[in-house]
C-alpha cells in the first residue's frame, strides 16, 4: 500500500502534479462550490491539485478545508487542515491522540503526515456512479465540521506538548 495522497494545498500537493483528469472542473466540484456559495462560505478553485478550498476564518480556531473529486468523479472527498504542523519530538503523541480520536469517529478519520507532521480530517463518499445530492454532501461536510470543531482545540495542546493525549482526548469527549 502507498503513501497517503497529499492534502490539497499542503507543501506537498503544490509540487506534486495536477489531476489526471485534465484541465475541466468537475461535475461534484461544480456541486460542491454552488453549495458552498448558497451557504455563503467563503470558498475560491485551487488548481494543484485541482479542488475548492474553503477557509473557516469565523471558527474559535481558523482552519481550512478542501473539497475534491476523486477516481473520475466517483468519490466525492473532504479535507480538513489543521493550522499547525505536529513537530517531531509531538508526532507519537500527536498519533496517539488522533488515533483515539479517530477510533471515535462514525463518518472519517485523523491522517497525520509523519515526514512532516501534517495532521487533516478526511471525510468523504463513494457515489457509486450516481450524482452528488444535498443530502449525501451535508453528510460529509457536517460530520467534517464537527469532529474538527470538537478535536481541534485539544489536538492543538497535544502537537504544543500542552497536553498528554489521554487528557486531550478525555477533554474533547467530555460532554
Amino acid at each position: 500500500m502507498g503513501r497517503p495522497a497529499p492534502a490539497p494545498g499542503s507543501r506537498a500537493a503544490r509540487s506534486a502534479s495536477p489531476m489526471a483528469d485534465g484541465g475541466t472542473v468537475s461535475n461534484i466540484l461544480n456541486i460542491v462550490a454552488a453549495s458552498f456559495a448558497a451557504r455563503r462560505w467563503t470558498h475560491r478553485a485551487i488548481e494543484r491539485p485541482r479542488a475548492i478550498e474553503v477557509t473557516h476564518d469565523g471558527a474559535e480556531i481558523p482552519w481550512k478545508s478542501y473539497a475534491q473529486a476523486k477516481d473520475g468523479d466517483r468519490v466525492f472527498v473532504y479535507y480538513s487542515l489543521c493550522p499547525e504542523n505536529a513537530p517531531p519530538a509531538r508526532r507519537a503523541d500527536v498519533a496517539r491522540y488522533l488515533t483515539q480520536a479517530s477510533f471515535g469517529l462514525v463518518v472519517g478519520g485523523f491522517e497525520m503526515n509523519w515526514d512532516d507532521g501534517e495532521v487533516r480530517l478526511k471525510t468523504s463518499v463513494d457515489l457509486h456512479g450516481e450524482p452528488l445530492t444535498g443530502p449525501l454532501l451535508q453528510g460529509v461536510l457536517l460530520a467534517n465540521h464537527h469532529a474538527m470543531t470538537d478535536h481541534l482545540p485539544t489536538l492543538l495542546q497535544v502537537i504544543r506538548g500542552e497536553s498528554t493525549p489521554e487528557a486531550a482526548y478525555e477533554a474533547a469527549t467530555a460532554e
